[in-house]
């Protein structure tokens, strides 16, 4: 079993900056350290289409590095970390439980 992801997307910064949810959720991923493989397993998708997903992130967020798109995913409020979710949170990945109630 996977421990839930500790950055998720705030829904209202996602529409506002017109980023896709799953790219906001690829941006997560990046945040906790996993690797483009690691994410098109985790999310069952072609290493490609993550690297397609990043790069056009990375261009909308005008950031060169993995590490840059993560800092300005921060200070924008694009992803969160989820122990201090805002008033609405969206994106969790597919492998993620769901919190009952």
């Amino acid at each position: 079993m996977q421990a839930a992801d500790p950055f998720v997307a705030d829904e209202t910064r996602v529409s506002q900056l017109g980023i896709t949810r799953a790219r906001a959720g690829i941006l997560g991923l990046i945040a906790v350290g996993l690797s483009n493989r690691e994410i098109a397993s985790r999310l069952f998708v072609s290493e490609n289409t993550v690297k397609t997903h990043s790069s056009r992130l990375f261009d909308k967020l005008g950031a060169k590095r993995r590490t840059q798109a993560v800092q300005i995913g921060k200070t924008t409020r694009l992803i969160h970390d989820a122990s201090a979710p805002p008033e609405r949170v969206i994106f969790r990945s597919p492998m993620q439980n769901h919190p009952k109630g």
